[in-house]
């Protein structure tokens, strides 16, 4: 039993249609203008790596904030997450990290950042050719 006295179930029920009916007016509006804010992956074009919390800056302006960074020994460049407004998400924006009061300058490109070579595809030294 419940906590209230009905049966678990019946408080799913009554929680599930409770939320079907009546739409939050802020889950309308996000439904009908998508997301403000959109998770980008970037890599650094100067030096420096950036970390968690630096401010995310586009002409001198911070729009956003960095969510994770660090160095990538695979691609041997600095990349990381941000939160930027969905308007200048777009793929090749170029943006600027403020690291320790020095602003870095970055660009937005497409995730994940590495894919890995699909394996069942053949390569040019495994391929048969018949006669």
């Amino acid at each position: 039993m419940a906590l209230s006295g009905a049966p678990a179930s019946a408080n799913r029920r009554v929680s599930r249609l409770t939320l079907k009916s009546s739409p939050v007016p802020v889950q309308l509006s996000l439904k009908k203008n998508g997301p403000p804010r959109k998770l980008v992956g970037f890599e650094m074009t100067g030096r420096g790596i950036a970390r968690h919390g630096y401010p995310v800056l586009i002409h001198d302006e911070r729009v956003g904030e960095v969510t994770s960074g660090t160095y990538a020994p695979f691609l041997q460049k600095n990349i990381g997450l941000c939160y930027v407004p969905a308007a200048r998400a777009a793929v090749g924006t170029e943006l600027a990290i403020d690291i320790r009061e020095r602003k870095v300058p970055a660009r937005v490109v497409p995730t994940p950042f590495y894919k890995r070579p699909d394996k069942s595809a053949p390569t040019p030294a495994t391929t048969v050719t018949t006669t």
